[in-house]
């Protein structure tokens, strides 16, 4: 991204009052939120540590994890790709899903970040979000603001305004029941109709193939219980040796965003699934991230459990939201991990940007160090440029 256009960007959220005042809010609540979780849940701080255990463990045997997962997926007859980038899993995609057809979607941060909505809808698939946030950036043409709410800059007006403008009758911003049965009762349809069912994974558990899912709003039971058809989207990162180290992970991941226990905990058995008769493929994305396992300066970026903690207290994020990283994760983590997937030239604004004030170390679960990788980012992008002076 060039550092005019980067600057525009900033300068544009700032001077979004509605967009600030959304984060604002957020932010505030959050806030007291975990305050409030951790008295509650002392036990979450010393099960926090055990999962930085579980996800370091798991990342030692990552390649072990990779080929074990296959085997018992290729053995249930289950569609098993591994895609170095984000073109060959779009490619993977496409060919599984065929020529034509209806998909519903669940929230995925790695459909994302290979583009995958866009991608479909230009090959003439009719695709909808299935997580209200998710819905509104989709009929907003917007991109996400926070891995975990993705419309947190979106105001009940401008929502009001939005399903207005895009399906031709009012509606009350007072009425936020409202907006949300209209959005349920529309998005219902679409999953009876739907050829295809697309979701992600917070963990993989390997031993008994199985996904687990954190949601809140009951959408993602239906989007892989009614289509025949399901491709399950993740990486390579989320491999875990069994349901039970992905079920602590959860329950640390869902705290430390904000929620004393989320909606719907869901776990998946692949097999299950096949037995009722359903076609299920998976897809693993790589893209780059097996390059942060080998390079020890940034290894603590592969930690990352996604729950969003150090987003709420980043001082950059609070100004200018998502703006501030890389294009599908945001804040100082999203910088680092994006560099291992677009390169570091096209981050260099974001770099710069970080504070290194260290309030997302004080909020991680897992203890990630993002300030000090900042530094190292820097130190590398400036290595680069000498170079190729």
């Amino acid at each position: 991204m060039a550092w005019e256009e980067y600057v525009r960007g900033l300068t544009r959220f700032i001077g979004d009052e509605t967009a600030r005042l959304g984060i604002e809010r957020t932010v505030s609540h959050y806030e007291e939120d975990i305050k409030n979780i951790i008295m509650e849940y002392p036990e979450t701080i010393n099960l926090a540590k055990e999962v930085r255990r579980i996800r370091e463990e798991s990342l030692s045997q990552n390649m072990y994890l990779l080929d074990k997962l296959e085997s018992r997926c290729k053995s249930l007859g289950i569609g098993f790709y591994l895609a170095h980038d984000g073109d060959e899993a779009l490619k993977y995609i496409s060919d599984i899903l065929g020529k034509d057809g209806s998909i519903v979607k669940s929230k995925s941060m790695v459909s994302e970040e290979i583009g995958l909505r866009q991608y479909l809808e230009d090959l003439g698939y009719e695709v909808w979000e299935t997580d209200l946030g998710e819905f509104i950036i989709q009929l907003a043409r917007d991109k996400p603001m926070h891995i975990v709410t993705p419309s947190i800059h979106y105001s009940k007006e401008r929502v009001a305004k939005l399903f207005s403008q895009v399906f031709k009758r009012d509606f009350d911003p007072d009425d936020i029941d409202g907006l949300v049965r209209f959005f349920s009762s529309f998005v219902r349809r679409k999953y009876f109709e739907s050829d295809y069912g697309v979701i992600g994974s917070n963990s993989v558990g390997v031993e008994e193939p199985a996904s687990l899912l954190i949601h809140n709003e009951g959408n993602i039971t239906l989007t892989y219980n009614t289509p025949d058809n399901l491709v399950i989207l993740t990486d390579v990162f989320k491999l875990v040796p069994t349901v039970k180290e992905a079920i602590k992970i959860a329950l640390v991941t869902s705290r430390y965003a904000g929620y004393r226990v989320a909606g719907y905990y869901d776990i998946i058995y692949y097999k299950s699934l096949i037995e009722r008769g359903k076609n299920i493929n998976l897809v693993i994305l790589d893209n780059g991230r097996r390059n942060i396992l080998l390079d020890k300066d940034f290894y603590e970026a592969a930690l990352c459990i996604k729950c969003g903690a150090c987003m709420y207290k980043c001082t950059i994020y609070q100004l200018v939201g998502g703006v501030f990283g890389g294009p599908a994760y945001p804040s100082g983590i999203g910088v680092i991990i994006t560099s291992f997937i677009y390169g570091l030239e096209n981050l260099a604004p974001s770099l710069y940007t970080c504070l290194l004030d260290g309030r997302c170390v004080e909020a991680c679960p897992v203890d990630i160090d993002i300030p000090s990788m900042i530094v190292k980012l820097r130190s590398k992008y400036i290595h680069n440029v000498r170079n190729r002076m």
